[in-house]
């Protein structure tokens, strides 16, 4: 029997769900409810894009609204905000142009993504065409990109120590502004190992890159074409542009008093089918908690390939009844910071500590290449595992941009629960073009093994 389908969110995990729900059964009724007017595009790429590497923002839509209406029989309500979720009436308030109304549904799926978190800085704008920004939208890196050609613009700030914020500095130095990083702690992101952290500051400071870490920041105020960032020690920092990037919060304040539960850091809260504490509403990508790997305990992971998975299983769940599980996320990422790559994978050291593991860290430094291979170069490793049985915890690489895809085999090691010994015995390709004999993957299973107390 035909079922109606409402879909909260126009991007990859709703965007999944819908398709994936007509792939199994084309009868069903598929709604995509949308906020925005923008739908299926590639978040990850709006920093390429001011940056001039996309040449235009056409090119970050995978889908448009005629693929998903005419060719996947998706109905799509663009510019419609949810207000409230009616779980007793299986029905959901709808707000477009001034008016409500209700809509009503047999299965609901929450997709609806994160937004910037600002974390309560005082921020007071002056202007009527505001230069402070954070990056969410295909819009935000229009305007962004608008306003650096509009504007005399020399001096960028960015707060932040996350992926963004990062992927935003190398942008900014690369169009040759005086670019400033602004951030709270002296280390990057807790994703990042202390020792990653200082390298990737090194290779700021190379490329010409004003840190101003341990910065705690009192106000920010624009005003006529400046914008001043007033420090807590009471100096200031002035800008033409800022870029706010401290991280990002789940959209989910429509479901206040839905009865919906909520998870780690405001997250949904799901079981393995992705499905909420009520049975007919899932919640699925950026906006849904997930299972860590290795410890099994709750994450919150707002990453691409998580959310395009979780909205195929979330889809096919809903029409075949939970038949397909989603196992969790090692936070699994990689970004390039100008000729560096830095990957990472699984837990860090300081995490594997805090969860109780015996936790041995590694750190592993290898060439490419054989040493009378032309273009060899060092790339380095940092390997955690329990020195009690040689599991695998976790791990991240630093190095040439094409050497570091290095962190999938790793990934797939850790997901397959294997040790520190299994790395070493693993049987990898090898010719002096790719790789030295022992590549940088078994030379840490090879150092490493000489740690396992059993």
């Amino acid at each position: 029997m035909s079922k109606r389908v409402i879909i909260i969110g126009g991007n990859a995990a709703g965007l999944s769900a819908a398709s994936q729900i007509k792939r199994q059964d084309a009868s069903w009724d598929v709604t995509v409810v949308e906020k925005s007017d923008e739908i299926s595009y590639a978040s990850c790429g709006i920093p390429y894009f001011i940056q001039g590497e996309v040449t235009s923002s056409d090119q970050l839509f995978a889908l448009t609204t005629n693929d998903l209406k005419e060719k996947r029989g998706i109905d799509l309500k663009l510019n419609h905000e949810v207000r409230k979720v009616l779980p007793r009436e299986n029905s959901l308030v709808l707000s477009s142009q001034d008016k409500e109304y209700k809509e009503s549904y047999d299965y609901l799926v929450v997709a609806s993504g994160v937004s910037p978190n600002l974390h309560n800085i005082d921020i007071t704008s002056r202007r009527e065409n505001s230069n402070i920004f954070t990056i969410k939208s295909i819009k935000d890196g229009i305007n962004i990109k608008n306003s650096i050609e509009k504007y005399d613009i020399s001096r960028v700030g960015i707060i932040g120590g996350g992926y963004i914020a990062l992927e935003m500095v190398e942008v900014f130095s690369l169009l040759g502004y005086n670019t400033t990083l602004i951030h709270r702690r002296n280390q990057f992101s807790k994703a990042f190992e202390p020792e990653v952290s200082e390298h990737m500051k090194d290779v700021l400071k190379k490329n010409n890159v004003t840190l101003e870490l341990e910065t705690k920041i009192a106000s920010v105020i624009e005003k006529n074409d400046n914008i001043t960032v007033r420090k807590s020690d009471e100096t200031s920092l002035n800008f033409d542009i800022l870029i706010v990037a401290i991280g990002v919060t789940p959209s989910t304040k429509f479901l206040k008093n839905s009865g919906i539960e909520y998870g780690i850091k405001g997250s949904i809260r799901v079981n393995e089918y992705l499905q909420t504490n009520i049975s007919n509403i899932y919640a699925a990508g950026d906006v849904a908690e997930a299972k860590n790997i290795v410890t099994k305990q709750p994450t919150f992971s707002p990453l691409a390939l998580k959310a395009n998975k979780e909205g195929s299983i979330t889809g096919t769940n809903i029409v075949k009844n939970n038949v397909e599980t989603f196992p969790g996320v090692l936070n699994s990422s990689i970004m390039k910071l100008f000729d560096t790559g830095v990957a990472r994978t699984g837990i860090t050291e300081s995490e594997a500590k805090s969860k109780g593991y015996h936790v041995k860290k590694i750190r592993i430094e290898s060439n490419t290449k054989p040493k009378y291979y032309p273009d060899s170069s060092k790339v380095t490793l940092f390997i955690n595992f329990d020195e009690h049985n040689g599991k695998l915890l976790g791990g991240q690489i630093i190095g040439p941009l094409n050497e570091v895809k290095r962190i999938d085999v790793l990934s797939g090691m850790i997901q397959s629960e294997k040790t520190i010994q299994d790395l070493y015995h693993l049987d990898l390709a090898y010719a002096p073009p790719f790789s030295p004999v022992y590549d940088p993957i078994v030379l840490a299973g090879r150092v490493g093994k000489k740690y396992v107390r059993n």
